[in-house]
């Protein structure tokens, strides 16, 4: 019934059906869906990065941002990416990246001008340990020996214990490395105030046997400040010394360290304290600072080295739990840097 001879119009026809189906039968291009939080990232590229339309005014203002040559490399630095850009406009070594990169790690930890501020600061072994008594024993990268000279620079005074005055003759002064802190800051001849804590004023026989003082040479040289030695009011004796001045504080609050800070800073041009040690001093103030939260910023340094038994360790006397907040880590090339504040 439907079996009908084709003609010559059916045979167009049946031509036109054979290339519909071949149009079916060709794999169609899909279209590529992308999420759209990806859509808007634009590819990623390795070695080169295109700031031309980012606003750096924003950063005109940052005191941290001084250097315009190398606001490419610290806008990349501050964007948190994973690799350097090579088109700097001053040649820095991989070292001094990585030494850069640390200084800007710390830069919400530094005091802010003319705040009463007290940082703790010291490097340490993997077993805790600071060094060995009457020896003097490096623990710490020369990257995180840089970090902490820019550190200094932005505090007023610094303090050690008088036994670290006597075993290290410390110079207790400021080194500008210019290779990588002039990056954030202008070279000048800001002096920090080195503070020996001596309760019993020893540094006065001691004078008398010594005369190889790295704080007094520094000072007669104009390398350093002159030095404050604190005692006890009870022990307190006149010195004649060119290179040092003598603060009695009353024997009741001597030993309670925010209020010795508080009294030092009242009667010093002094707002702003990086406490470096020793050991006694760094376990009272962690042991003070569990009643009393009154460090600012803690900041220790880890090297990746045991120094054993006879060693001086840093252990505070606590019965529970002492944690730290606000924590950040910071990576060098061997040492580990542990940022907190309070």
């Amino acid at each position: 019934m439907f079996n009908k001879k084709k003609t010559g119009k059916n045979k167009i026809l049946q031509l036109q059906q054979d290339e519909d189906h071949k149009k079916d039968l060709t794999p169609k291009k899909r279209k590529l869906i992308i999420p759209h939080e990806d859509h808007k990232k634009p590819p990623v590229t390795q070695n080169t990065t295109n700031y031309n339309d980012i606003d750096l005014s924003k950063y005109s203002n940052d005191p941290l941002l001084t250097s315009t040559n190398n606001v490419t490399f610290l806008k990349q630095i501050l964007d948190d990416k994973r690799h350097l850009v090579s088109n700097l406009d001053t040649t820095i070594s991989d070292e001094d990246k990585i030494i850069v990169r640390m200084m800007l790690s710390i830069k919400n930890f530094l005091p802010k001008p003319d705040d009463f501020h007290i940082t703790l600061t010291y490097a340490q072994s993997l077993d805790s340990k600071i060094g060995y008594r009457f020896k003097k024993t490096p623990i710490s990268h020369i990257e995180t020996k840089q970090m902490t000279h820019f550190l200094r620079y932005h505090h007023d005074g610094i303090v050690v214990g008088y036994n670290t005055f006597i075993e290290d003759n410390p110079n207790l002064n400021l080194k500008f490395y210019e290779d990588t802190m002039n990056f954030f800051l202008k070279k000048s001849n800001k002096k920090i105030i080195p503070i020996i804590l001596d309760p019993k004023m020893k540094i006065k026989n001691h004078i008398k046997e010594k005369t190889n003082i790295n704080l007094k040479n520094n000072y007669l040289n104009e390398k350093g400040s002159k030095a404050i030695f604190v005692c006890l009011e009870s022990c307190f004796e006149k010195i004649d010394e060119q290179w040092l001045d003598v603060l009695s504080v009353p024997d009741e609050i001597y030993y309670n360290m925010h209020e010795l800070f508080r009294y030092i800073s009242e009667r010093k041009p002094i707002k702003s304290f990086m406490i470096e040690g020793g050991a006694s001093i760094i376990n009272h103030m962690l042991e003070q600072n569990e009643k009393d939260e009154f460090i600012d910023t803690l900041i220790i340094t880890i090297a990746p080295i045991f120094l054993g038994d006879k060693a001086v360790q840093v252990s505070p006397g606590i019965n529970k739990k002492l944690g730290l907040r606000n924590v950040e880590w910071v990576k060098g090339t061997t040492d580990t840097v542990i940022l907190s504040k309070k």
